[in-house]
């Protein structure tokens, strides 16, 4: 709807933009153009600041990058092994989203919160034959931050990328 820049959308922002007025008359129909964009499906609520981040034109021109680099590798005559690498967490009683959906049909809640037991950082690697076989790094948290970040830094992830991750990858 809207292309990301310094303002957040408002109905007045909208309404300037298409009448390029800015005080009463404004007031006269901001309620009707309210009424309109609620019909056509939109609803006023907290900006999700990531969503905003990722479609930046230096994001949105990188991802293309990647992706062309990506599907000519993948149809090439002798193309290259691609793997993909993550790092998560995960509590010792499991994990719990803050929100769901739900359908209003039963009350939904968990008996369980998140932030129970003890911290495990996870990292692994695949690639499209599944999970690389014996390169996972799994360990527990040892600083209290709110962020697993604390635990995870370049020297661990190098150590582990070079000792678990290369050794273990085929050569071409």
């Amino acid at each position: 709807m809207y292309k990301a820049k310094e303002h957040a959308v408002t109905i007045s922002a909208v309404l300037q933009k298409i009448t390029k007025k800015k005080d009463k008359e404004l007031c006269d129909i901001s309620l009707s153009l309210w009424r309109v964009l609620k019909h056509l499906g939109f609803r006023y609520k907290k900006t999700n600041n990531r969503q905003v981040l990722c479609e930046l034109s230096n994001v949105v021109s990188k991802r293309w990058h990647f992706l062309r680099k990506y599907v000519n590798n993948k149809t090439s005559d002798s193309p290259r092994q691609v793997v993909f690498l993550d790092e998560t967490w995960i509590f010792a009683k499991g994990n719990m989203s803050k929100s769901s959906w739900q359908d209003g049909t039963t009350k939904c809640y968990s008996s369980n919160r998140s932030g129970n037991g003890k911290r495990y950082i996870i990292l692994h690697a695949g690639n499209d034959e599944g999970f690389i076989p014996d390169a996972s790094l799994i360990f527990s948290s040892t600083k209290n931050t709110g962020d697993y970040h604390g635990n995870m830094d370049a020297n661990i992830f190098e150590e582990w990328f070079e000792e678990n991750l290369l050794k273990k990858l085929k050569r071409p």
